[in-house]
């Protein structure tokens, strides 16, 4: 999702989404669908590279105090 151009999600979820799914969904509810997929993908890859991050001394440590995620 994060190397598709937002013009052509938008397009795929306004045009796309009631011909798979048998809705109706107007435009403004199109673009904000299409804008929270496309932004909920770049969160999660930021999510994931900080938990990556982590020293595995530091991950040790909160498993040692049990500390999760």
């Amino acid at each position: 999702v994060r190397a598709v151009p937002i013009l052509v999600l938008i397009l795929w979820v306004y045009y796309g989404l009631p011909q798979v799914a048998d809705i109706a969904i107007s435009m403004f509810w199109a673009g904000v669908l299409a804008l929270a997929i496309s932004d909920s993908a770049f969160q999660a890859e930021i999510f994931r590279a900080g938990i990556q991050s982590i020293d595995r001394g530091q991950h040790e440590a909160a498993h040692s105090i049990s500390l999760s995620y």
